[in-house]
């Protein structure tokens, strides 16, 4: 007998223990955060990137605000096509105007002058496969608007 109210007990306890975590957990998701409070709302953006004329496969795509301070970035796949993302995983872009910057880096890997038996020093030594001026907000042609509504899609054509 004495075994069954040592066993409800456990289980009252656990009871109890588990209605204080779910009620924490409860007031942790209530939309409180800092941090999501002062969020602009996102549209789907997407788009696709050639370079002459060919899809660019594994570029990174960024689209930088021309007022404001809400970036978005994409990367491209093997067909050129790039999904924004902001706050989270392919969850668009802020509504407004753009600067895209494009990238595409293969990293040579070079050995130092400073190698030894004992370590075997490497430099990665980045190599820029797109023509410099795609790189940067100040010298890229590239714009995008997003808008609230519509599909938001947009073609870049890069070219030497």
């Amino acid at each position: 007998m004495h075994a069954t109210s040592s066993g409800a007990t456990v289980l009252r306890v656990l009871v109890l223990l588990t209605s204080v975590g779910l009620v924490a957990m409860a007031g942790c998701s209530g939309g409180k955060d800092k941090w999501v409070k002062g969020r602009p709302p996102v549209f789907k953006a997407s788009g696709k990137v050639l370079y002459k004329g060919e899809p660019l496969d594994d570029a990174l795509v960024l689209y930088q605000p021309t007022s404001g301070d809400t970036a978005a970035h994409g990367k491209t796949n093997a067909e050129g096509k790039f999904v924004l993302s902001t706050f989270g995983e392919n969850d668009g872009a802020p509504a407004g105007s753009y600067k895209v910057v494009i990238t595409k880096i293969e990293y040579i890997v070079k050995p130092t002058a400073y190698n030894s038996p004992e370590e075997n020093a490497v430099a990665r030594m980045p190599k820029h496969l797109l023509p410099a001026k795609y790189s940067k907000k100040e010298t890229t042609d590239l714009t995008a608007d997003v808008s609230s509504s519509g599909a938001n899609e947009t073609v870049f054509e890069i070219k030497d």
